[in-house]
């Protein structure tokens, strides 16, 4: 009998396989792409499942999906490319260029890249879903969030798709090109992306994944989402793209080739409020930690598509996922390629600590399923506790929370005295990310005296 020759890459290839394949089925989704690059170079790029159901049609390497949030990236690359050509400064206030835009004169062009200006986000409008096939424009954007700043600029961190509007229409004045047009001639040629597009090309398309969604129901019948302008989508979310050529993206950047390394850096570092506090943004990515690790992502997602860019410095490893479905979790399978490949790892983050309590653990389940749903009863908490956690502090929870996607474990870490009350600290695996969550609770009473989520 003949044996073909197993190689380290024959391994990595089938256990990257196995975990994609596992976890496309655990979610439903119609397909994915997905690549991974180590040590700056592509070592993996394989499609899944149909990218055109009704017609039965195959994804493969060349399929193209929408890639929604990730394009922020881009967006940021773009301004700081402008920033070396000595065209704009960071610190400049957006009215300089965009006077028109709500707040432009309190807000600077650092403070929409780090998601600290304060606008409200449009994509939260109630009538979003409908007007966003429309074909839109900047002026009703800006319209749509005319209202009061959520906070003074620089003081806080909110995600608004506003900001990076916003920027997109800085580069097109400061460039005096179309926001895709610069986005063509500076980034997609010179990296070679040939197979990255955008959301009014779809039509066109013969490899596009077809998005599909549930739409507002997740028990609803799997359907092709409705349209998305490309203006609403715009620098917060309007390219369409493969996993091949965004292999090519992470490549690039790493390599120099799309900024300097001193503006990668600024890229991939937290920002910083007003009083010091580092938050978990940079300028078109998270930082934080997955199995304890360093990472640096960001994920997408559109009405029909889900996308995730991961990349792990300490491994030399990117993992980039693209499916054709809306409110599922590309991330959630970058994380497992992640584990696939050091599984060591994996078990260390996933280890139940020492002297668990069954009963304590459930009892963290259901404050954690409480505060996803903003509503956790007071008779649980120390009447200072309940009267800490107002309703709207335990709203704001609430949306943070159900914005990384459903719970997926909750794994007991420790436990620990401190004074009059113990110590109790999980890990909550979301399907877009891990948080660790650690309530105390008074020995004399059981109720609790504090009840917080932190990163992993």
């Amino acid at each position: 009998m003949l044996f073909a020759a197993i190689t380290p890459t024959a391994v990595t290839a089938a256990r990257i396989t196995a975990a994609v394949a596992g976890a496309l089925t655990s979610q439903g989704a119609p397909s994915a792409a997905v690549a991974v690059v180590r040590d700056g170079t592509t070592i993996y790029v394989r499609a899944f499942g149909l990218r055109d159901v009704a017609r039965s049609t195959p994804a493969d390497a060349r399929t193209r999906y929408e890639i929604g949030s990730i394009t922020k990236q881009f967006t940021a690359a773009a301004i700081l490319q402008l920033k070396e050509a000595g065209k704009l400064a960071l610190d400049d206030p957006l009215a300089e260029y965009v006077p028109s835009f709500p707040h432009a004169r309190r807000i600077t062009l650092r403070q929409l890249l780090d998601q600290t200006s304060g606008l409200p986000n449009y994509t939260d409008a109630k009538d979003f879903v409908r007007r966003a096939g429309e074909p839109g424009s900047l002026a009703e954007i800006e319209a749509m969030i005319a209202g009061p700043l959520h906070f003074t600029p620089g003081t806080k961190w909110e995600y608004s798709n506003s900001n990076y509007i916003a920027l997109g229409r800085v580069i097109e004045v400061v460039s005096g090109m179309r926001y895709r047009d610069y986005m063509q001639t500076h980034i997609f040629t010179p990296l070679g992306m040939t197979h990255t597009t955008w959301i009014a090309d779809e039509p066109h398309l013969r490899d596009f994944a077809i998005p599909y969604w549930h739409g507002r129901e997740n028990h609803a019948p799997l359907a092709p989402s409705p349209p998305f302008g490309e203006r609403w989508a715009g620098a917060a979310g309007a390219i369409v793209s493969t996993a091949g050529d965004m292999a090519l993206w992470d490549e690039a950047l790493a390599a120099g080739r799309v900024v300097s390394p001193s503006d990668l850096k600024l890229m991939q570092t937290p920002g910083t409020l007003a009083n010091g506090t580092p938050t978990d943004y940079g300028f078109g990515w998270l930082i934080d930690t997955f199995d304890g690790e360093p990472r640096i992502w960001h994920n997408g997602g559109t009405f029909g598509s889900s996308s995730s860019n991961m990349l792990f410095p300490r491994q030399h490893l990117d993992v980039i996922v693209l499916e054709n479905q809306g409110f599922v979790a590309a991330s959630a399978i970058a994380g497992d390629v992640f584990e696939a490949l050091y599984p060591k790892i994996a078990a260390g983050a996933h280890a139940v600590g020492a002297h668990e309590n069954p009963a304590i653990t459930a009892r963290a389940k259901r404050l954690i399923a409480d505060a996803i749903a903003g509503k956790i009863p007071a008779s649980e908490m120390a009447p200072a506790t309940a009267r800490a956690l107002t309703p709207k502090m335990l709203a704001r929870v609430s949306q943070q929370l159900a914005s990384l996607g459903p719970v997926r474990d909750v794994i007991f870490r420790k436990s620990s005295p401190y004074g009059n009350d113990e110590i109790y600290v999980y890990r909550v695996d979301f399907a877009q990310a891990s948080l660790q969550f650690v309530m105390t609770i008074q020995r004399a009473t059981n109720l609790l005296d504090g009840i917080w989520f932190k990163p992993e």
